[in-house]
């Protein structure tokens, strides 16, 4: 079929696509863990289903941290959103006030109890993030489908990552010495672990 006698409205596609790899379209969430993340963005919006004021606050990943710090080295560089709803509610000024200790530091509100959102990008801090999965009916085939998504909670500030470091030094400089420690027969044969017990080291590194 020709296309001779259709209008078409042409136009310049500047988006320098040659520094750039192609992606096909697949999506990647975060994976479940505790990481340190910066906020780089935040938007003002109003949420699809109740029509409630949110604020939408965009995370990339710095570090991943705790127990899955190695299974999630990956994820360094991506990037998560969290939803907060604005509403005048106890529930959403307590998750807004976590949200500010955590970025800004204790009692960083003005005199009216607010705060700027430009004030938080930019700021560091430590979140948990996790998979909260549900089932429900396909409209067509009337089946059970599961449904997930993936969300942030905890946020605390930055010192907490020193803290979580600690933990797996000592996690898995104990677990070297086990496996390094002589064994000395104990009675019938049985042999006893004589691996003293480490305490946690100082940590003087710092995140920047």
């Amino acid at each position: 079929m020709s296309n001779e006698n259709q209008e078409f409205d042409d136009f310049y596609i500047d988006m320098k696509i040659d520094e750039v790899d192609p992606w096909g379209g697949d999506f990647h969430s975060v994976a479940p863990g505790q990481y340190v993340v910066e906020i780089v963005g935040v938007t003002r919006s109003t949420s699809a289903g109740k029509n409630t004021p949110q604020m939408t606050v965009t995370y990339e990943v710095k570090e991943p941290i705790g127990d899955r710090a190695e299974a999630n080295a990956e994820e360094v560089g991506r990037t998560i959103k969290a939803w907060y709803n604005l509403e005048n509610k106890k529930g959403s000024r307590q998750r807004i006030r976590a949200l500010s200790d955590a970025a800004l530091g204790a009692n960083a509100w003005d005199k009216h109890g607010g705060l700027q959102s430009a004030d938080l990008i930019g700021c560091q801090m430590v979140v948990e993030v996790f998979t909260n999965s549900w089932s429900q009916k396909d409209p067509v085939t009337q089946e059970e489908v599961v449904k997930s998504n993936t969300k942030v909670k905890n946020e605390r500030p930055l010192d907490a990552a020193n803290a979580l470091r600690d933990d797996d030094d000592v996690k898995s400089v104990d677990a070297a010495d086990a496996d390094d420690a002589p064994k000395n027969s104990g009675r019938n044969g049985a042999t006893t672990d004589r691996t003293p017990r480490r305490t946690r080291r100082p940590r003087d590194q710092q995140v920047t």
